[in-house]
């Protein structure tokens, strides 16, 4: 992860993340692509963080449905698995 630019408020970097939070783990997006978050008060940068892809998206939501035993109501495991952008 890279270092981020932590507001005064807060006390340690580890409250910021700059990956995807998927079946309970930090990860890059699968593409690696990241995006500029900006401060709108300043114009200054303040963190570069993971841009999903629409898999990431899909093994999101597989996770949380696994997670939910919700399963059956998710076609998720053909993108997940396979990486298959829709």
């Amino acid at each position: 992860m890279s270092t981020l630019a932590v507001p005064p408020q807060l006390e340690g970097a580890t409250l910021l993340k700059d990956e995807l939070f998927i079946g309970g783990e930090w990860q890059p997006a699968a593409d690696g692509v990241r995006f500029d978050v900006i401060d709108p008060a300043t114009g200054g940068r303040i963190a570069q963080v993971a841009s999903a892809t629409t898999s990431d998206v899909g093994c999101a939501i597989g996770a949380a449905g696994s997670r939910h035993g919700i399963d059956e109501y998710l076609d998720y495991k053909y993108v997940c698995v396979e990486g298959i952008d829709a």
